[in-house]
């Protein structure tokens, strides 16, 4: 790949909130970016393995999970506010 479309690619990673300074966790950016239809895997420079798209749609799911529950049930609310750097979770539903 040339450096026209490395930097094409960098873009279309950023505007998804993929990059490696990204606050947020990036399994989970990535995760999200695919939950909201985005090609992810594709836009990445390396291949995702089924084991590791298995790892981010498991990771995805409890994080995703986790803030559905926080909403309705007080001590699960109290989990999500006692986990480090919360804001660095994507908001997921």
């Amino acid at each position: 790949m040339g450096a026209r479309g490395q930097a094409q690619q960098e873009a279309a990673l950023r505007a998804q909130g993929l990059t490696d300074d990204a606050a947020w966790d990036l399994d989970l950016a990535v995760w999200k970016a695919m939950a909201d239809g985005v090609p992810a895997p594709q836009l990445l420079p390396f291949a995702l393995d089924e084991a590791f798209l298995a790892h981010l749609a498991l990771k995805g799911a409890a994080c995703w999970s986790l803030q559905s529950n926080a909403r309705q049930h007080p001590v699960v609310a109290a989990v999500w506010a006692a986990l480090p750097r919360p804001e660095r979770f994507p908001p997921l539903g």
